[in-house]
């Protein structure tokens, strides 16, 4: 848990400050997602600081043990090395980074690399949840979704900053993992379930995924919940 919650803090206040970046950021100071809840300290104090963490996270969480070519997120707190939800992270933050680090679409592109490496056993289109020290795939190389979903909106991130005509096609990948996740959680009840009709508001059926448990029937989601 120590982990995910850790990594959703870095990803969270990454794209508060980087979601908007244009092509070229502008020598005045990375552009904030209006709304945003700023600390009172200048704009280049608070680009200091995330730098300063994103070249901490470089330094502590990024592996290339995996092979050429390629880049893994290390998760040193969870029960193995390696993590679908990790590697989700890491490419959705180097992506919001592409205009702060040269070598961000490198480690973009090997991520990916490392995640075409470990497929799952449920669909070859998805990530085996887990890897071990030696980057071998764990507990039967199940899929988690989470971390597919995470995985593919870094890739709508990089197709956005960098563009698909390149070596590799950012937005062919990203929709060949929804697909598959969409093709998955009506098959598996750990996945996201189907959308179900959950009441009318103002004449309109909405429809929403509902999120369901390993075991027993599916959490029911009411409007307030979403």
């Amino acid at each position: 848990m120590k982990r995910v919650i850790r990594a959703a803090v870095v990803s969270a206040a990454l794209t508060a400050g980087l979601v908007s970046v244009p092509a070229a950021a502008s020598a005045a100071g990375t552009p904030y997602v209006p709304g945003t809840l700023r600390p009172s300290v200048s704009q280049a104090t608070q680009d200091a600081a995330l730098q300063k963490y994103y070249d901490f996270w470089k330094k502590n969480f990024l592996t290339t043990k995996c092979g050429t070519g390629t880049y893994a997120v290390l998760s040193k707190d969870a029960d193995h090395s390696f993590v679908a939800e990790g590697e989700g992270y890491g490419m959705t933050i180097s992506a919001m980074m592409a205009d702060k680090d040269p070598q961000a679409r490198s480690i973009v592109d090997g991520i990916l690399k490392f995640v075409k490496a470990h497929p799952s056993v449920n669909n070859k289109d998805l990530h085996a949840a887990e890897q071990d020290s030696n980057c071998k795939s764990v507990n039967g190389s199940d899929s988690a979704t989470d971390g597919d979903l995470e995985i593919a909106y870094g890739l709508l991130i990089a197709d956005k900053k960098w563009g698909s005509g390149g070596s590799v096609d950012y937005k062919a990948e990203a929709v060949r993992i929804i697909n598959a996740i969409k093709e998955e959680r009506g098959q598996r009840r750990h996945e996201v379930h189907p959308a179900r009709r959950l009441g009318q508001r103002r004449g309109v059926q909405e429809q929403f995924p509902l999120v369901g448990l390993d075991a027993g029937p599916p959490a029911r989601v009411r409007h307030g919940d979403r």
